[in-house]
Parts: C-alpha cells; sequence; structure tokens
C-alpha cells in the first residue's frame, strides 16, 4: 500500500526486503562504556537496481541527523550512552524504486541483561 511502511522488528540478523538487504551494525559496548557514546550503523546491499536513499528514524518517525559512511548506502547515527541503555529503539529507514511510497525498516534495540536459570541478571566483572 502506497505510504504503508514495510516494518522489521528486531533481529539479529540482516532484513531481507524484496529489494534490499538491510544490515545494522551494533555500537561497541567499549565506545559506550569508555566515551559514553558510539556510533550505529546500517548497511544498504541492493538485491534489486532502484536504491535511493538511507536515514535513520526515531520511535514517531522522525528522521534523525545522520551521516553516510563510505558510500551512501550506509547510514551512521551517533548515539549516547543515555539512549543506549534506556533501551531507545532506532529504525534504519530505506528508500526503494520498487517500494516508492513505502519505507522499508529495520529496528534496533539494545537488548537488555539476560537472566539466568534462577532468575537473577547476569553480571561481568572486567578488570
Amino acid at each position: 500500500l502506497l505510504g504503508e511502511h514495510s516494518l522489521h522488528p528486531f533481529s539479529a540478523g540482516p532484513v531481507h526486503g524484496h529489494s534490499v538487504v538491510i544490515t545494522i551494525i551494533e555500537p561497541s559496548l567499549e565506545d559506550m562504556l569508555m566515551n559514553k557514546k558510539a556510533q550505529l550503523v546500517c548497511d544498504v546491499d541492493e538485491i534489486v537496481p532502484g536504491f535511493m536513499s538511507v536515514k535513520w528514524e526515531n520511535d514517531n518517525g522522525k528522521t534523525l541527523t545522520s551521516r553516510n559512511g563510505v558510500t551512501d548506502k550506509i547510514a551512521i547515527l551517533d548515539i549516547t550512552y543515555e539512549d543506549w541503555s534506556n533501551g531507545t529503539v532506532f529504525y534504519c529507514a530505506v528508500d526503494h524504486l520498487e517500494n516508492l511510497g513505502s519505507l522499508i525498516k529495520k529496528a534496533y534495540k539494545r537488548e537488555t541483561g539476560k537472566t539466568n536459570c534462577i532468575g537473577f541478571p547476569l553480571t561481568f566483572l572486567f578488570t
């Protein structure tokens, strides 16, 4: 449908749309912990020619300020430790001629701490 979004929920691997493959590269844990900020990278591979643009959006569909990587098929978003630790959701949104009027999106949200079989969060101590 024109104007609708192809939204792919959180997934660890690439999202395969009809015309593109979207891969999100997570921020470095080291950068987050040491610098309190890091980069979230969206990399788009075309399956069918017709790529138009890639950008980052927030939960409300507002375009976030990002920059291109080595090619125009890579969007880099600087995120803060606060956004990352609070589990803020970011969407990589791709515009492609084959999906004209509809963005192909992949969501990114930091996975929260896993629990062990007793129900306590797993904790790691780095020295």
